[in-house]
This record gives C-alpha cells, sequence and structure tokens, in this order.
C-alpha cells in the first residue's frame, strides 16, 4: 500500500480544492452586490454597459467582429468599437450569452475574472518562489480582493482596466525569467493581453519595463535580446485586431478626442490616510503600504529584483504626486493619460508582492505552530473583510440614489452625488433605459459635435435645414433606417456617420443605390421623391479583417510553438 505522507495530507497540494478555494475568494468580491441584484452608478459604467450590450447582439445575430457601433451609442455607426480594445467586451459578453439576465451576468463576469485573477497571481508568485504556496495564496488573494481593484470595477467601472490589472503578474513575473534565464513567453503574453484590455496600462507597462531593462542591462546577452525582440513582433503580430482598426478610422477621419482633464498628482498624504483606512479612492490600499513598511524593514536582505520592485515601486509613487510637475505637461501627448494615479497600479501590485513575500517568512517563523495558523487564519479574515467593506461603503453610498425609471435623452441624464455617478438600475426596463441615449461623442466625426444632439436622437437633416424623425433597426452585420418623405428632397442626411465611403454599401427600398457623403460626415442620399423609405446600410472591409485574422494566427502561432522547436531552429 502506497504511504501518505503529511505533504499529500494537505489540501493546498490538490490544485483542484485550491482553485476550489480561491472560487469562493473570488464569490467575496461581488457577494453582496449579487445579494441585491442592482448595478450601482459607476463613472464610466454606462459606457462600458453599452460596449458589452453591442457585442453581445452582434454575436446573438452572427457578427463576431464589429468594427462599429449599431445597436448602442445613439445607432449612428460610431468607430468607438474599434477605438478601444475588446477582449474584455468579449468575456462579459460570453458571460451573457451563458447567463442572458445582463445585471447579473455583469457581477458572475466580475466573479469570474476575479477568479481567473487569482489563479494567474498564484502562479506566477510559485514560478518566482517554487516552495512558497502560502505567499502564492496570500499574494493571490491580496492582489485580487484589493481596495484598488474595487475601485476600478465599481468606482469607476473601468472594465478595461480592471481587466489589465488580471494580467500585470504575467508581465512582472514574465520579466523576471526573461532577465533570469531567457525564457520571454510569460511576459510576452500578458503583454498581449494588457494591451487588448486597455492601451494606456499597456503603454505605463511597457515604460515601467524599459526602466527595469535599463537596471539590468548587465544582464543581458544576445539570446535575451533575441527573444525581447521576438516578444515584440509576437506582441505587434497578436494586437493587430486592436490597433489595425484604430489606425485605419483615425486616419481616415478627423475624430473628436476623448474629454482631457488637467493633470494633477496625487496627494500622497490623503492617499496613505485613505489606504489606511481602507477608504481607497484611488490609491494603493492598505496593504501594499504594509508591502512598503516590509520592505523597507527587510530591505537589506531582499532579492535583487524584490529591491528592483521596490525602487520602481517609489518612484511611481513619487511621480504620481503633486510633487511631480504635472502641470509642464499639460499640452503634451502625456495629457492623454489624464490622471497620474494610474501609475499606481504597478506599486499596488509590486508591493502586494514583497508584503506577501515578508510577511509569509514571518510566519514561518514562529516557532508554535497553532500561533502560526491562527495569525494565518486571522490574515485572510482581515483581507475579507478589507473587501467586505469596500463593497459595504460602494453601496451605502449609492443605495439612497435615484432609479433610472425613463429614458435618457440630451436633457435627461443620470445625476451626479459629489462628483461620483449616483444612481441604481434596479430590473431589465432601467437597464433599457441605460441603453438608450449616450452623451459620449468619443471618436465621431469633429465636424458633427455640434449637431450631435440632433442626430443623437435619430433625426434626419433636409437640404432647407429642417429634421424629421427616423427609426433605426439594428441585425448585426446591417442596420435599417426607415423614414418618410411628405415630399420630394433633394438630399437628405441621415444620422449614420461614414468613415471611408468605400466601406459601406447602401440599399434604399430593396435596390443598391450610390451615396455620397454629407455634412457632418453623414450618410447623404439625394434626389428622394416623396413617400416611405427603408435604407439598409452594411459596413464591409474585407480585406482588413483578413489581414487581422492572419497576423493574430501568426502571432497565436509564436506563442505556442514549443521552446523545444525554436531553439533547434536557433542551434
Amino acid at each position: 500500500m502506497k504511504r501518505i505522507g503529511k505533504k499529500n495530507l494537505n489540501p493546498l497540494n490538490n490544485k483542484y480544492i485550491l482553485w476550489l478555494i480561491f472560487l469562493l475568494f473570488s464569490f467575496l468580491n461581488v457577494d453582496i452586490y449579487m445579494h441585491f441584484n442592482y448595478l450601482f452608478g459607476g463613472q464610466d459604467l454606462q459606457f462600458h454597459l453599452q460596449r458589452i450590450d453591442e457585442l453581445y447582439n452582434n454575436i446573438c445575430h452572427g457578427n463576431l467582429f464589429p468594427y462599429i457601433a449599431t445597436y448602442n451609442f445613439n445607432q449612428l455607426g460610431s468607430a468607438v468599437m474599434s477605438m478601444y480594445p475588446k477582449l474584455p467586451l468579449y468575456f462579459f459578453a460570453i458571460i451573457r450569452l451563458a447567463v442572458k439576465q445582463p445585471i447579473i451576468s455583469y457581477y458572475i463576469a466580475i466573479w469570474m475574472s476575479t477568479f481567473i485573477c487569482m489563479i494567474i497571481s498564484y502562479y506566477c508568485y510559485l514560478s518566482i518562489n517554487k516552495l512558497d504556496k502560502l505567499g502564492g495564496i496570500l499574494f493571490a488573494v491580496a492582489y485580487s480582493l484589493s481596495g484598488l481593484c474595487a475601485t476600478y470595477y465599481f468606482l469607476m467601472a473601468d472594465l478595461g482596466i480592471s481587466f489589465s490589472l488580471i494580467f500585470l503578474p504575467l508581465v512582472y513575473a514574465g520579466f523576471y525569467h526573461l532577465i533570469k534565464s531567457g525564457h520571454y513567453k510569460m511576459m510576452t503574453i500578458g503583454i498581449i493581453l494588457v494591451s487588448l484590455s486597455h492601451l494606456i496600462n499597456a503603454i505605463i507597462v511597457l515604460i515601467s519595463l524599459i526602466v527595469l531593462l535599463l537596471t539590468n542591462l548587465r544582464t543581458m546577452n544576445l539570446k535575451k535580446y533575441i527573444h525581447l525582440g521576438v516578444s515584440f513582433i509576437l506582441s505587434i503580430l497578436s494586437t493587430s485586431s486592436f490597433w489595425i482598426p484604430a489606425f485605419y478610422f483615425g486616419h481616415h477621419v478627423n475624430m473628436s478626442a476623448p474629454f482631457v482633464f488637467n493633470l494633477n498628482g496625487i496627494n500622497l498624504i490623503t492617499m496613505f490616510e485613505n489606504g489606511l483606512s481602507n477608504g481607497v479612492l484611488y490609491g494603493i490600499s492598505l496593504i501594499p503600504i504594509l508591502g512598503l513598511i516590509l520592505g523597507v524593514i527587510f530591505y537589506k536582505g531582499a532579492s535583487r529584483a524584490s529591491k528592483q520592485a521596490f525602487w520602481l515601486s517609489v518612484g511611481l509613487i513619487i511621480v504620481s504626486s503633486s510633487l511631480f510637475p504635472w502641470i509642464v505637461f499639460q499640452n503634451s501627448i502625456i495629457k492623454y493619460l489624464q490622471f497620474p494615479w494610474r501609475l499606481l497600479i504597478i506599486p499596488q501590485l509590486l508591493f502586494t508582492y514583497i508584503f506577501s513575500e515578508s510577511f509569509s517568512k514571518l510566519l514561518k517563523k514562529i516557532k508554535y505552530p497553532d500561533f502560526q495558523k491562527i495569525l494565518i487564519i486571522l490574515t485572510f479574515l482581515t483581507l475579507i473583510v478589507l473587501s467586505q467593506n469596500s463593497q459595504l461603503k460602494r453601496i451605502n453610498f449609492e443605495m439612497p440614489s435615484p432609479e433610472i425609471n425613463s429614458q435618457l435623452s440630451p436633457n435627461i441624464s443620470f445625476p451626479y452625488k459629489d462628483g461620483i455617478a449616483w444612481y441604481k438600475i434596479t430590473n431589465i426596463y432601467e437597464y433599457q433605459n441605460l441603453m438608450d441615449f449616450n452623451g459620449v461623442m468619443d471618436y465621431l466625426p469633429k465636424t458633427s459635435t455640434q449637431m450631435f444632439d440632433t442626430i443623437a436622437t435619430h433625426n434626419a437633416i433636409l437640404n432647407n435645414g429642417k429634421t424629421i424623425p427616423t427609426r433605426t433597426y439594428s441585425y448585426g452585420k446591417y442596420l435599417t433606417i426607415n423614414f418618410k418623405l411628405n415630399k420630394k428632397a433633394q438630399y437628405i442626411d441621415l444620422p449614420f456617420f461614414i468613415y471611408n465611403k468605400k466601406d459601406y454599401r447602401v440599399i434604399i427600398n430593396g435596390k443598391h443605390s450610390l451615396f455620397e457623403l454629407g455634412q457632418n460626415n453623414l450618410l447623404r442620399l439625394k434626389k428622394l421623391n416623396r413617400g416611405n423609405y427603408s435604407i439598409k446600410i452594411t459596413f464591409y472591409n474585407s480585406i482588413m479583417s483578413v489581414i487581422i485574422l492572419t497576423m493574430s494566427i501568426l502571432g497565436g502561432i509564436g506563442i505556442f510553438i514549443p521552446n523545444k522547436i525554436l531553439k533547434r531552429r536557433t542551434e
């Protein structure tokens, strides 16, 4: 009979039990929200819900890769679907396809993404500290349930940033392995997934990697430089589904850029006060602050990698603060960073790692096993309490807010309180109200902004300047605009934007027809007689789709080719 050792009796040695524990811990990130089954107003909640809804409806109608918005964003054919990475949208849309109900599916998707974050964080930690399972679990739970993650999911409701945080451990653990042994695929996969989630975060990550690379030049050799180049090429190929459409649409039309806020660094005293009280808004949370303290205490005995992580994090905290002269860069391209506290995603990660590594070593030095177990239990209970407290603070703020019980319009929007979106969605009817009018003008033709309210409320513009109402119906790969003319019109500009004329096909009452580019880049039809009209509009660019598919396949092949095959070819 096979002897059962003590290691085999430890349930944490069974990966399936460990995954189940992570699944339960992840549920604690959304359990209170799911209890109410309400959507609470987040700064970007409407924007991202409409993106999810757009992709979901397109998938339901067989259009897996929509370039323009035809169900949401006022059904104007906006290029907003191509100007932002879509990886998080596919995840949320697939969950909704399985669950159907949009409110509960939103929280299930956050639950599952938190679970994935824990799994990735745990194994990335173990790839560096192979024998420290306790530290890995601590890191996975502390990072995934952190106050900053809660802020991005529930206060900002920025799915791009939130989703990119899942893959940061892959990037920095991968960079560690590149420097240590020349292995590059973990870092490459991390960079690709971050880039397909949030562009600005990807840029922040790449800049931080350049800084780390400069501090490790002595350890680099030809093989590592070659692998770094391969990583760059694979990243370009694998992210083509974002940057090719974004470049294509941006090249053909002068677009209205997203609103740019003044660059203001965060107040460090306020950040640390909020972090220590678990009142995180935009700064690092309690555990990373403890990681900073432990990093100072155990600095002498820390590894070279941990020291570099420490100083990179300290530097980014200082740069993100009001100590840095951000006003100097207000009129430069750096203004698109918008909020310097976005840099704090990296100290949040790295100081959580330092905390987990240091605290795990401290626990293992305790000679009394029972006392050690009590401290471990108390530590994880503290992490749970902090997570629950973050949820309750957010819910208590939003619970008295009004419901969106009527359709939104240019004159009726959701309210704000203390500069924070303040409303709630309690049922499917209110959810549909949130899916109606959207005042976001990002990446619309710049010439259209003055007429936005008229166009966004589905009014066509006649040659005499008068407007008539239209009805728009989307079917995934095409949409129809219906209207009635009471008399002959020299021309009519329909509420639908054209970015590059050759990509669109127009059918009028069942017959193919020519069209022109009207004022404000609207679709213009000429010489229409009195009567009822149904205009079918299709966006079609097979060349771009083939290029993206080819590059993505090549990138995927490069990622998944076994290292042994590559090694043989380079020898």
